[in-house]
């Protein structure tokens, strides 16, 4: 039997909402599998706050799962077509990936919107990251290694790794991040 995913088991590990230098569309979600199983998220939802409520963002295919300890990315654009660096495994692409710059809440649902998984964001401005268009800065918002609680600022820095410019992304401006 398939075990249940509970909250925890997953968490929102990695957010690029500020787009890149190519479009401020070019936006990702890395999910991150806390658990030594591999997990089934079939038709799992991630919601985002749209001023009034929670409103669904993307809804994840049937048959896909995340590695043990592994990780899975959301893109609203390819690799190809995005700053990613060309063969970066995009798990799903979906072009409602579209987050907020000013009032940024995802949440993880079961199948269903049954059980919440995990939650990030207050309905401000994102806790960590960096948008800066006038000097060409994307960084990227990452959770703790001991992730906690997504709606406690406290559990997220910017990514101000460098290295990442290179290792992860076409290589083009300062962005930072690793999907």
């Amino acid at each position: 039997s398939i075990e249940p995913v509970n909250p925890g088991d997953i968490v929102i590990n990695e957010i690029m909402w500020s787009g890149t230098s190519l479009s401020v569309a070019d936006e990702w979600i890395e999910l991150r599998n806390t658990t030594g199983r591999v997990l089934d998220i079939s038709n799992f939802e991630l919601t985002q706050w749209d001023g009034l409520s929670d409103v669904a963002m993307v809804t994840i295919p049937v048959g896909k799962t995340i590695a043990a300890n592994g990780y899975f990315l959301i893109s609203s654009f390819t690799d190809t077509a995005s700053r990613l660096k060309d063969g970066t495994t995009v798990d799903v692409v979906d072009s409602g990936v579209n987050l907020s710059d000013s009032a940024l809440s995802i949440k993880l649902f079961t199948a269903g919107g049954i059980t919440l998984i995990d939650s990030v964001g207050d309905q401000s401005t994102p806790y960590e990251g960096i948008h800066d268009t006038l000097n060409g800065n994307y960084y990227s918002m990452e959770r703790t290694s001991i992730p906690g609680d997504g709606t406690n600022q406290l559990n997220w820095y910017t990514c101000i790794d460098s290295a990442s410019t290179a290792d992860f992304f076409d290589n083009v401006a300062d962005e930072r991040g690793t999907p």
